[in-house]
């Protein structure tokens, strides 16, 4: 008698998190941190992240909301992460 085939299929192997995974390390936080200085909570009032954003997708520096930051935040929220990672490697914090 043969064992009864379930059509269930096998669970995925697990993923190992990649360079280009969106993870905060605690250095990114620190850079994050840093470059919010006098704005931390109120970070779309950065002038230093409004020019960035402002460099990387063209929206005006100052007709940013505090919606359309949080906006483009998460939708570019990988592309963030990897700038955060790079600012600290840079920093040597």
């Amino acid at each position: 008698m043969q064992p009864q085939r379930t059509n269930v299929p096998p669970p995925p192997p697990p993923v190992a998190p990649s360079s280009n995974c969106a993870l905060l390390t605690p250095a990114a936080l620190r850079a994050a941190f840093r470059l919010t200085k006098g704005y931390r909570l109120a970070p779309w009032k950065s002038p230093y992240l409004r020019w960035r954003i402002e460099t990387w997708s063209g929206i005006e520096a100052d007709s940013i909301t505090p919606r359309q930051f949080i906006e483009f935040v998460w939708a570019h929220r990988r592309d963030f992460m990897r700038y955060l990672r790079w600012a600290a490697a840079k920093s040597h914090i």
